[in-house]
């Protein structure tokens, strides 16, 4: 109980430093700007509903916000498939400060942006000399999803990829809206295997997108 409530205040004050961050950072609205900007790395997509997002690399700057949807698309999706206690352990080493630095600097980190904010990332690793990446995640604040945020993700992560010839992912079996997207994508299943997750066992899905 005091590791839950511990926990509990802990992404209070997140949220509560988050939104404060986002309120001072100020909000860029993507109105009347051109489909694709002269800046290859930055592109501006229309969503579903006249929604605008902006794609770009991840900057130190957007830490703390990608901590934010790290751990609120995690309680999101996996309440119910992995304890609660497990999840926040993850997070608060896979998504410290530190460990987001690193994988700034030695992996494909990008982000979508609405209206100043970040709402979503995508994390692939660098592409090995057989033309192989890694997905390590997509992931989305739960308001922002099915306006076309995640597709966009990992379309302009395919094209940072120099090379690249095959992604792999691996999906709790559980997650069925990953799942889904992942097929819809063209991602196909290759095989299935249990994972040991902190003590807590989980049905692992291994997929392959052909690039």
């Amino acid at each position: 109980m005091i590791i839950t409530d511990y926990n509990y205040i802990i992404s209070q004050v997140r949220k509560i430093t988050y939104e404060n961050h986002f309120k001072n950072k100020g909000s860029k609205v993507l109105h009347n700007t051109p489909a694709i900007k002269e800046n290859s790395d930055i592109i501006v997509v229309n969503g579903g509903d006249e929604m605008k997002f902006l794609i770009r690399k991840m900057k130190q700057d957007d830490i703390l916000e990608v901590q934010y949807v790290a751990e609120t698309s995690w309680h999101a999706t996996y309440e119910g498939i992995i304890p609660r206690k497990i999840q926040d352990n993850f997070l608060k080493h896979a998504y410290s400060e530190e460990m987001l630095q690193q994988r700034i600097e030695i992996s494909t980190i990008i982000v979508a942006e609405v209206g100043g904010k970040v709402v979503g990332f995508a994390n692939f690793s660098s592409v090995s000399n057989e033309g192989v990446a890694e997905l390590g995640a997509i992931y989305l604040l739960p308001e922002y999803q099915g306006n076309s945020i995640g597709t966009a993700l990992l379309k302009k992560g395919i094209t940072y990829l120099s090379e690249v010839k095959k992604i792999f992912i691996n999906v709790e079996k559980d997650n069925e809206i990953g799942k889904k997207f992942y097929k819809a994508k063209g991602f196909e299943m290759i095989s299935t295997f249990d994972e040991n997750f902190d003590g807590h066992i989980l049905k692992t899905i291994r997929m392959e997108l052909t690039v």
